[in-house]
């Protein structure tokens, strides 16, 4: 269902409708290790830290297998995109249920409204200021804050 090369390029992860993680060597298509078990459904996206220690959407220690913390809770619907920031501390994740939530790697959840403000001109700014995106007028309402898909 879903593959990512590490960051070095020696190894692939790869999530599965059996609910599995499995770590790959990339030059010799062999398995490294057992599977990450735990998941309660199909794995449709997975990712690497950029340091090639971290495997999500559960944290995963890419080493041994063991996951780090509890997992994320919070998506109604089943996951279908991870993404690790490129400094490794926070994950994006997308769901069916039509939110995108961003989580630090500590497994707490962040409220999107405190991070991202849409101005009244549809520019929705970071934290830090810089212009992310722009959203057409008519799509304003489905960002208000009390309709915010997140």
């Amino acid at each position: 269902m879903s593959v990512a090369f590490s960051p070095d390029g020696r190894r692939i992860v790869s999530g599965s409708f059996d609910k599995t993680i499995r770590v790959w060597n990339a030059q010799t298509g062999s398995q490294i290790g057992s599977p990450f078990e735990g998941h309660t459904g199909a794995v449709n996206s997975v990712s690497w830290s950029p340091d090639g220690r971290k495997i999500t959407i559960r944290v995963w220690d890419a080493q041994t297998g063991f996951q780090m913390g509890s997992p994320f809770e919070g998506h109604t619907h089943p996951v279908t995109s991870v993404a690790l920031s490129s400094d490794g501390r926070w994950i994006v994740s997308a769901s069916v249920d039509e939110q995108i939530r961003i989580w630090n790697i500590e497994c707490t959840v962040v409220d999107l409204r405190d991070l991202f403000k849409l101005s009244p001109d549809g520019w929705i700014s970071g934290p830090n200021g810089r212009l992310l995106l722009w959203i057409p007028g008519y799509y304003h309402a489905s960002f208000t804050p009390q309709r915010m898909p997140w």
